[in-house]
């Protein structure tokens, strides 16, 4: 009597309910199909999601974007990817990263609200800050990346990598807060999201340490313990 009260319910609610086992293992499998799809669509090793580039062009016709939007673009996402994705960890990290970036930015706040950045200045502040722009917003923005300019480009490139590599620490040690900060500088996600392989581990270690949440006792070197490499 409960399950056919329970499918009547859902049937009122306009919601199929599965009435076998089968029909339930099938529910079942399609919905962790989608979480292994959103984990595999997530920009590991900065791949680009399937349709960047023509949302690029569609988001260059407006003329304001939210923070939020403007820092999903910068980070190589769809402007409307929500947070908390299967496999997006690292990657939510940088997108809050940019945003806090953006937050001290010199963008005078415009649109609707006086809470949305100009499109085009937000891109041409961007490059003038040498952050990496995905080739294919500069591509639908028309503009061009920004040229060389000597000993001033690591300087630059190396603040935004710092905020980075800690916005992704943080997010990391929440999850694995067991990790060495030797594991920590080596994980992919640091190397890779927050370009830290561009960097001796000496730096990274300077940058994160005041993150680590182990006790004094366990931060005195050592080797990491395998599986805390992520």
């Amino acid at each position: 009597m409960t399950d056919e009260k329970n499918r009547t319910i859902n049937k009122e609610a306009g919601e199929a309910s599965p009435k076998t086992p089968a029909d339930i293992l099938e529910q079942w499998n399609a919905h962790a199909a989608r979480v292994r799809q959103a984990a595999a669509d997530a920009p590991r090793n900065m791949r680009l999601p399937t349709g960047y580039p023509a949302t690029c062009r569609a988001w260059a016709l407006r003329d304001y974007w939210t923070p939020e939007e403007a820092a999903n673009l910068l980070a190589g996402c769809l402007p409307d990817r929500p947070l908390g994705l299967p496999g997006h960890a690292a990657l939510d990290a940088q997108v809050r990263a940019f945003k806090g970036i953006l937050g001290r930015a010199d963008l005078e706040l415009k649109g609707r609200w006086k809470k949305q950045i100009p499109a085009r200045e937000f891109v041409q502040w961007a490059i003038k800050k040498r952050i990496g722009v995905p080739e294919p917003l500069l591509d639908a923005m028309g503009m061009a990346p920004a040229e060389p300019a000597g000993e001033e480009v690591p300087t630059l490139q190396s603040q935004r990598d710092r905020e980075l590599c800690r916005a992704i620490a943080r997010t990391l040690w929440d999850e694995h807060p067991e990790m060495t900060i030797a594991a920590m500088t080596r994980h992919h996600a640091i190397r890779i999201y927050g370009n830290g392989k561009q960097y001796k581990e000496p730096a990274l270690r300077k940058w994160i340490k005041d993150l680590d949440p182990r006790p004094p006792g366990l931060k005195k070197g050592g080797r990491p313990r395998k599986g805390t490499t992520g």
